[in-house]
C-alpha cells in the first residue's frame, strides 16, 4: 500500500480474486500495524531519534511506520514486550487526535 522500497504496494499484484485481495489487504494492514507499534516504542523509549538525519528535538519530523521500518531492521535494538504494550495505548488515540 505504500511503496516498492519497503514492500507494501500492489502495483505487481496481478490478481482478480476476490479473497485473495482481501487477504494482501489483511496482510499489509496488519504490518502497518506491527510497525506502527515498533515506532511508537522506540518514540516512547527515546531511541527514535538516531533514525533522523536532522537535530530538531520539537515534533514529529519521521513517521510512525517509518521508525518501525527501521527499528526491525536494526536487529541491536532491544525492545521490550511492557513497552510495546504501553505504545498501544497512544495509539488507540491517534484515530481521535485526527478525527478519524
Amino acid at each position: 500500500m505504500k511503496s516498492r522500497r519497503f514492500g507494501q504496494e500492489f502495483t505487481y499484484n496481478k490478481t482478480t480474486i476476490q479473497s485473495r485481495l482481501f487477504l494482501l489487504v489483511l496482510l499489509t494492514t496488519l504490518a502497518h500495524w506491527f510497525l506502527m507499534i515498533l515506532g511508537m516504542t522506540a518514540k516512547l523509549d527515546n531511541k527514535h531519534r538516531q533514525y533522523q538525519a536532522n537535530s530538531l528535538k520539537a515534533g514529529n519530523i519521521l513517521s510512525l511506520q517509518f521508525i518501525g521500518q527501521r527499528v526491525e531492521v536494526d536487529r541491536g535494538e532491544r525492545l521490550y514486550m511492557r513497552s510495546c504494550l504501553n505504545a498501544i495505548m497512544p495509539l488507540q488515540n491517534v484515530g481521535v487526535e485526527y478525527d478519524y
